[in-house]
């Protein structure tokens, strides 16, 4: 059996658009393997999930070989803070060769996988420079991670980016510190509020964190920064919209009843789906 795909979603990082080695070259496959003998164990994606396998079996009779598209770990929590400019993007994206540095029987190879053949239990995979490689293995773990859902309509993209990768947030980034600029520039009260109206889909910990940074961003952090505009007195609008109609859906409402949570009030409008007000937006107790 073959599984021909294309690997890489949110764990592995990098934007799918922008594929290393996305043209096939001539030639033959390279095999790559660790040492004879011994379990071969290759992981695909070197996020949470791949890192985690990869550090379970550090005590174990076994080569572990993570491939990614990337040379870089990704800590995706904290990706609405590069996103709004708090964070430069190196501090939540160490490079994995640093991550897996003191795991003797782990190894990291930069590479695009291409094809899983289930039979001959190899992956084939291209390195940057175009270089097939074969991977085999006895013990094969997917861990790619996952993309943004559209809910079928994937033109949405060009219009409401995802927050997956760093190229993600770098994009967001310039996007919501540029619209401030261009409020700045702008003469006309009704293409400044266009300008400074922010809708965020989703309110899950992300939605909620982004939603909730943005404000801060024009309440707090820009004010000063600007002239002729002030970002306080815009009547900013922040959409948060969800499908359901508690902000962060599945939260525990036992820990809600025993006090761990508090309701704040933030400068957001919060709707839900189906445009009604959402019901409470709750944070941790510290």
């Amino acid at each position: 059996m073959l599984a021909e795909e294309r690997f890489g979603g949110a764990e592995c990082g990098g934007d799918p658009r922008e594929r290393p080695g996305s043209r096939r070259e001539a030639g033959s496959w390279d095999a790559v393997r660790m040492s004879e003998g011994r379990h071969q164990v290759v992981v695909v994606g070197g996020g949470f999930g791949g890192i985690r396998v990869a550090r379970a079996l550090a005590r174990g009779d076994v080569d572990v070989t993570i491939v990614d598209r990337t040379n870089h770990h990704l800590f995706q929590p904290l990706l609405y803070q590069v996103a709004t400019g708090i964070l430069p993007d190196g501090v939540i994206a160490p490079a994995l060769r640093s991550v897996t540095r003191k795991q003797a029987n782990a190894r990291v190879v930069l590479a695009e996988v291409r094809q899983l053949d289930l039979e001959d239990r190899v992956v084939r995979a291209l390195a940057p420079d175009g270089r097939k490689l074969t991977l085999p293995y006895d013990t094969l773990v997917v861990a790619a991670g996952c993309t943004d859902a559209y809910f079928g309509h994937d033109d949405w993209a060009a219009w409401a980016p995802g927050l997956k990768t760093l190229e993600d947030a770098r994009h967001l980034r310039s996007h919501i510190l540029g619209a401030f600029e261009m409020a700045e520039l702008a003469t006309d009260p009704a293409e400044r509020a266009a300008y400074l109206t922010f809708a965020v889909i989703g309110a899950g910990p992300t939605g909620v964190e982004m939603v909730g940074q943005v404000a801060e961003l024009a309440h707090e952090a820009l004010p000063r920064e600007y002239k002729s505009v002030a970002t306080t007195e815009a009547k900013i609008h922040r959409i948060l919209l969800s499908a359901g109609i508690w902000i962060i859906e599945g939260l525990d409402l036992s820990a809600v009843r025993a006090g761990r949570y508090e309701m704040i009030c933030l400068p957001v409008k919060l709707h839900g789906s189906d445009g009604a007000p959402a019901r409470a937006l709750l944070r941790p107790l510290a």
